[in-house]
């Protein structure tokens, strides 16, 4: 019984929970480190509130044990919202305390990861205007060279060679008589225009 509430229900759920560290450091890093501010400004005088250059979010920047009772938090959320739905024996009660603690404590290396993430996110845009530069850069010397091998061909055909005689005159087309305007109806415009494309 043990083994399959192991592997079926507390596994899943703390690699669910590693998981859920990195997206939640991520949109820390986005988005918590502004409402963070906001919120700590807020409740402190202006003198004793962050400084501009001092980055730190819900999770992101805090000491380990904060970031470590927010996990339990969040833990402990998911906990009661799956005793609330899923009308648990007492078993499954002891199991379900067993897991906050460890679901805490599993959500603190995806905080970490999720500072990876980040970072890598960050690079990102710098990769990507360095391969827009290189395209560029690329694409200027594809230009140059065949410019380049262009002039090179013109200068290896024989004098003569650029200048043919036109064997025939291109023809012109005939111009197209003037068209009147009459009141004639769909069929007979039909008709016209087929008779134009058969000539």
């Amino acid at each position: 019984m043990f083994t399959l509430w192991l592997t079926t229900y507390l596994v899943p759920w703390l690699v669910t929970f590693t998981l859920m560290g990195v997206i939640i450091q991520v949109l820390d890093r986005y988005i918590g480190v502004g409402t963070y501010r906001w919120y700590y400004n807020r409740g402190n005088k202006p003198e004793d509130g962050l400084p501009p250059e001092k980055d730190v979010g819900w999770f992101y920047n805090q000491p380990l044990r904060r970031q470590h009772n927010r996990a339990i938090f969040v833990s402990a959320v998911q906990s009661v919202l799956t005793v609330f739905y899923s009308r648990s024996s007492f078993g499954e009660l002891v199991g379900e305390v067993f897991a906050l603690v460890l679901e805490g404590w599993f959500l603190l290396p995806g905080l970490w990861l999720g500072n990876k993430v980040y970072a890598l996110m960050q690079r990102q845009e710098q990769i990507f205007d360095a391969l827009d530069h290189r395209q560029e850069f690329a694409v200027g010397i594809m230009g140059r060279a065949r410019k380049a091998l262009g002039g090179f061909l013109s200068a290896l055909r024989p004098s003569g060679s650029s200048e043919r005689p036109s064997q025939s005159q291109p023809q012109t087309p005939p111009p197209k008589p003037p068209e009147t305007a009459t009141d004639e109806g769909p069929r007979q415009a039909l008709d016209r225009f087929l008779k134009g494309r058969q000539t």
